[in-house]
């Protein structure tokens, strides 16, 4: 009995009735009243409280409010990312192919093979400008044979006008030295550093030898020869035009007579041969 007393009295505090009047502060006129007990004002607080959280969930879980809540993981923006990344993986794999095709059909070019008709309308119009202006000049090679035999003929000293063109840039580590029977300059250059042609000519030979490893040589006109040795890789072959800067080989170190990557260049003129250095800074 004793304990179901306080038990009851509390009960009986919960039920106590009050009221609650809003008046008027100099009239002390009553504007508004309501009766409460302290059971109502809890079951009212937490009802409130439910409510309020409901809402709050309910902005969180189905409005774009939840974007500016930091660390909340929103499905549709992980969704539209996926797709970005998607389709720029996409865009590169296809630039990768498009790269892959251009290659392989300069290679078979600088094999001496003529890509198809069908295989050319599959290339943009840059790519097929590039590589029509390689065929062009390969036939042009042919053209030209004669001409330059006529001009070499008549033409017997190196013009005052002449603009060389450095095969590489980089650093000499062994000067021209005809007396220590090294006709030439050694340039050290950086790693597949493309070799260029020094004057316009043609390619008379292009090919390989154990001393020198892959050689290509030149003709220009007013019988200038010029000379590339140790390459790594040759882009001309023998019969082909080249203009003045053209690629011709790739810096290499190919050949028994080498002790690491460098270009030897040499340049001849009526059979006698020239410092490379007196024309053209490396």
């Amino acid at each position: 009995m004793e304990e179901k007393k306080p038990k009851q009295k509390l009960i009986k505090k919960l039920k106590v009735r009050y009221r609650l009047v809003l008046m008027t502060e100099n009239t002390f006129e009553e504007r508004y009243s309501v009766h409460l007990t302290p059971m109502n004002l809890f079951i009212g607080i937490s009802a409130g409280i439910v409510l309020f959280t409901l809402i709050v969930v309910s902005l969180i879980a189905f409005t774009p409010v939840r974007e500016y809540i930091p660390g909340y993981a929103n499905s549709k923006k992980f969704e539209r990312l996926y797709k970005n990344q998607s389709l720029a993986l996409d865009s590169m794999s296809n630039v990768v192919n498009s790269m892959q095709f251009k290659s392989k059909i300069l290679k078979d070019i600088i094999d001496g093979k003529t890509p198809s008709d069908s295989t050319m309308r599959l290339m943009n119009d840059s790519a097929i400008g590039v590589i029509q202006k390689m065929i062009d000049d390969r036939l042009m090679a042919f053209d030209n044979r004669e001409y330059f035999r006529k001009e070499l003929e008549t033409n017997p000293t190196v013009p005052d006008n002449f603009m060389f063109i450095a095969p590489v840039k980089g650093f000499v580590t062994e000067k021209f030295s005809p007396d220590a029977n090294h006709s030439a300059v050694d340039v050290v250059a950086k790693p597949d550093e493309a070799v260029k042609s020094t004057l316009a000519g043609t390619v008379v030979f292009s090919s390989w030898t154990p001393d020198a490893g892959h050689v290509i040589g030149i003709q220009h006109p007013n019988n200038i020869f010029s000379v590339y040795k140790h390459n790594s890789v040759l882009l001309k072959n023998a019969g082909a035009y080249v203009n003045a800067g053209d690629a011709i080989a790739i810096v290499g170190n190919s050949g028994e007579l080498t002790t690491g990557p460098h270009l030897h260049f040499e340049l001849w003129h009526n059979g006698s041969p020239l410092n490379p250095e007196d024309f053209m800074k490396f």
